[in-house]
């Protein structure tokens, strides 16, 4: 398979290097400053599951440098969306390729499908913390680096079993859900916790969860998603909640979540893509959320103040 990648940043990058690895053929669509950047240096990942450098990647700036592909894996951040928006449906519409989106959150998939056909949208998410030095090289530095894909509707098994292919060879935790939408709101629920606490409180999660009180507000967050998931038919268990929070405890005390490194650096911040867009369900479905109303509150300050 062929396959580009629409944004290079440490899920992105991660992605398709380790698809690299495995010799496919990838090509990285990217903004200008990126392009340079790879350009003068290379990729290189240095990984918990081991490194992998490469010094020339295939880079195009515009759909219409795209040639064929198979599949298009789409890692743009949210505050992204309505600008990449375009040059994923002009991508897509060019290459016939399905897209597979490794985006947090849920919201993009009804956005996507204003410009994609929706049989070609595939269901997906990644776990990984990772980041970008000042070189454009990726730092992976837990143990967890899965990707979940999966089919949203029957029809899509056959290009889904091509993705199940493509892999099988990567170097990474690759998995086909059963239910990948469960998948996502799972993700969705555990982020919106992970990247919230850890931006509102300015902190890696080793000082927070040694915290009774921030756990108690990280698990009541939880509680408040696996609300807003079980009306959008995200299926979520109360387990399910708890099981986050134990997961969160388990991670290095030093991790961290990318929003939180994005204000590090002075970043935008995606509490609109992820706290904010929670927040319009739980209003559309009457759900009262006070917890994830507070910490939206407390980030979006930080947000308007780029």
């Amino acid at each position: 398979m062929k396959v580009i990648v629409h944004g290079a940043g440490a899920v992105g990058a991660y992605t398709g290097g380790r698809l690299l690895e495995a010799g496919y053929d990838v090509t990285f669509f990217v903004r200008e400053g990126r392009r340079k950047q790879l350009e003068d240096h290379g990729l290189t990942l240095h990984s918990t599951a081991g490194d992998f450098s490469i010094r020339h990647v295939n880079t195009i700036v515009s759909p219409e440098e795209a040639e064929e592909a198979d599949l298009i894996i789409w890692a743009v951040k949210g505050y992204h969306i309505e600008e990449a928006l375009p040059q994923l449906a002009e991508l897509a519409e060019k290459t016939g390729a399905a897209v597979l989106p490794l985006l947090n959150g849920i919201s993009h998939i009804d956005k996507m499908k204003q410009v994609i056909p929706e049989n070609r949208i595939i269901g997906g998410l990644a776990f990984i913390i990772a980041a970008l030095d000042e070189k454009g090289h990726v730092h992976h530095t837990s143990g967890q680096h899965g990707l979940i894909y999966g089919e949203l509707m029957p029809e899509q098994k056959p290009v889904v079993d091509e993705v199940e292919t493509l892999f099988e060879t990567v170097n990474a935790e690759t998995k086909r859900s059963r239910n990948v939408w469960h998948d996502m709101w799972k993700k969705y629920m555990f982020i919106t916790a992970f990247s919230g606490i850890t931006t509102a409180s300015n902190l890696t999660i080793g000082p927070v969860i040694r915290s009774e009180e921030a756990c108690n507000t990280i698990l009541s967050m939880l509680k408040e998603m696996k609300e807003i998931a079980n009306m959008e038919n995200g299926s979520l268990t109360t387990e399910e909640a708890e099981s986050a929070l134990q997961q969160m405890k388990s991670l290095n005390a030093e991790a961290t979540s990318s929003m939180h490194n994005d204000l590090l650096r002075g970043g935008e911040i995606e509490v609109e893509h992820l706290q904010g867009e929670a927040l319009k369900l739980a209003d559309t479905h009457q759900i009262d959320s006070p917890v994830l109303y507070t910490m939206y509150s407390l980030i979006k300050p930080k947000a308007l103040n780029r």
